[in-house]
């Protein structure tokens, strides 16, 4: 499955039941900060197995209708890469 991950987790065979337990399976925790001076999110996902995974994102204001990711997306994985390797 590791080397196929991405293409089986957008399979319409893995439905969404399947991929919450595998993530309640292979996360030890999720941390969520706000920034409200920078106007930025800041999620970290601590792995078992001890890979960490951060990405900061724009927040939206209350009523903004559009919902992406500013252009400052911060990638800092643990070991380098895609926490799906």
């Amino acid at each position: 499955m590791g080397e196929d991950f991405a293409e089986i987790w957008q399979s319409d065979r893995c439905p969404p039941t399947l991929k919450k337990m595998i993530f309640r399976t292979a996360m030890e925790e999720i941390i969520v900060r706000m920034d409200a001076e920078k106007k930025t999110l800041e999620f970290t996902i601590h792995w078992k197995g001890g890979a960490t995974y951060s990405a900061r994102y724009g927040a939206s204001s209350p009523g903004d209708r559009d919902r992406h990711t500013d252009g400052g997306l911060r990638d800092h994985s643990s070991d380098g890469g895609s926490p799906w390797r």
